[in-house]
């Protein structure tokens, strides 16, 4: 049976959509940092820049660029870099670690946000509950590392969407493009049998100008990633005297409030000197 749907965009998301668009783009292997850039304005107003994000959190990049093989499609490199940022020769290490994310938005916040990384086993069910509770609340901003080979593809086809919805089995188009990423939960979509969740991007090429939409069952498979090398998580940035319902959840869970290896090592910032 086919019914109405229900689209929900809270406050808090527009002002994290408001930052992506105004930042545009991420730049080379700061998937990480843009997401700290859009945690802090929606939560504190602040503007800092995606360079001083990624140096509060030790993001490392590739030694002479990136590989261009790791853009999405219709995505053009963006290396207009303001400030100097650590090189790994090594491209696998190159990003931003979780704890890098984590020190970065309680630093340039003023230590007003608390960033609670969580992680565990995930299952749709988490997803669709921490998504509720984050989007709810209009305190706190979502971050998920996914792996994007386990995700749908950004354009999938209207009427997969709609029958997914109604509770149809459906096949949508693989992802096209296979990387570690940082996303940022935007929304739901809820039809009349399933969920799906939007997900706000780092590059306008993927979906509606950088946003689309996934299954959480999709979303769990990209963290949990049980036939990869690396792992992911969920990052909540939230108001720090809201951090403990964040973390009272996760223990009602049974996830873990602690980090999970990406691949990305964990680095010390640059010295301000």
């Amino acid at each position: 049976m086919t019914g109405s749907y229900s689209l929900h965009v809270p406050d808090i998301a527009r002002r994290v959509l408001a930052s992506q668009a105004r930042e545009r783009q991420q730049k080379d292997e700061f998937c990480g940092p843009f997401w700290v850039v859009a945690a802090v304005a929606a939560l504190t107003g602040q503007v800092v820049t995606q360079d001083d994000a990624a140096v509060a959190a030790g993001t490392l990049l590739t030694a002479g660029g990136g590989r261009l093989s790791d853009l999405p499609p219709g995505a053009a490199s963006r290396s207009d870099y303001l400030r100097e940022v650590p090189t790994t020769q090594d491209t696998a290490q190159a990003g931003t670690s979780p704890q890098g994310i984590v020190r970065a938005i309680s630093e340039l916040s003023g230590g007003d946000v608390t960033a609670v990384p969580l992680s565990g086993q995930w299952t749709a069910s988490m997803l669709n509950a921490m998504a509720g509770l984050v989007l709810t609340a209009g305190d706190a901003v979502a971050i998920l590392n996914v792996a994007t080979q386990y995700l749908w593809h950004s354009h999938p086809a209207l009427p997969d969407v709609l029958a997914y919805l109604d509770g149809e089995e459906v096949r949508p188009a693989a992802s096209e493009w296979q990387v570690g990423h940082y996303v940022a939960v935007a929304g739901s979509l809820t039809g009349s049998q399933r969920q799906l969740l939007m997900c706000a991007d780092t590059y306008p090429s993927l979906g509606a100008q950088g946003v689309h939409l996934q299954p959480a069952d999709c979303l769990a498979a990209a963290l949990n990633r049980e036939d990869a090398e690396t792992s992911g998580g969920v990052i909540v940035a939230v108001q720090t005297d809201r951090a403990p319902r964040i973390q009272a959840w996760a223990a009602g869970e049974g996830l873990s409030v602690g980090f999970w290896d990406n691949g990305a090592p964990d680095i010390e910032p640059l010295s301000a000197s």
